[in-house]
């Protein structure tokens, strides 16, 4: 029995590390930070398809409105707000895009 729950730990762990590599996600976060938006963008991209993170969608979304491409950024947003209607910050942060168009 312990034999088969160290087998499941170390497999949730594997599948658990096989997400972001640790290496990828600092290097998505320095360029984020040094506004390079356009490089830190197509690593949020993987990683919010990969693992639909709210961390990864704000991050994706930020980079998007620094880039002004507003009506992804609309997009990807309005998405979001379907798969998490309870969150009202996500309809202050479209506005947010409006406001700025």
């Amino acid at each position: 029995m312990q034999k088969l729950l160290f087998i499941l730990a170390f497999f949730f762990i594997l599948v658990g590390t096989q997400a972001q590599n640790p290496t990828d996600v600092q290097l998505a976060e320095q360029y984020f930070r040094q506004g390079d938006y356009e490089k830190a963008l197509v690593y949020y991209e993987k990683f919010y398809s990969d693992n639909p993170a709210p961390h990864y969608f704000v991050r994706m979304y930020d980079c998007l409105v620094q880039l002004d491409r507003f009506k992804e950024a609309e997009k990807a947003m309005k998405k979001q707000m379907k798969r998490e209607p309870n969150n009202l910050m996500y309809g202050i942060r479209l506005g947010e895009i409006y406001e700025k168009q």
